[in-house]
């Protein structure tokens, strides 16, 4: 499935999915969107990376820095998302 973008597209989609990690991170801090839906979020961006071939390092970046915001541990919310 990665044949399908070329570099550049990548590159843009690669782009749209850290500006969607900020804005998430920002709306957390904000009160604006709950944990459970910003955690199903960075799923949901995490799967399109993989499905895609992305820029994985750029990605869990934003994720990690969203992650450190939100003092949770990922691990243990999968659960409680899941569930």
């Amino acid at each position: 499935m990665s044949g399908i973008l070329n570099e550049v597209e990548k590159e843009y989609l690669t782009d749209l999915l850290v500006r969607r990690l900020e804005k998430l991170r920002e709306d957390y801090v904000n009160k604006r969107v709950p944990k459970n839906e910003v955690i199903k979020e960075i799923f949901i961006i995490l799967v399109i990376d993989m499905k895609l071939d992305l820029d994985f390092f750029r990605i869990k970046k934003a994720v990690d820095k969203l992650v450190r915001e939100m003092g949770v541990k990922i691990d243990k919310d999968i659960e409680e998302v899941a569930g």
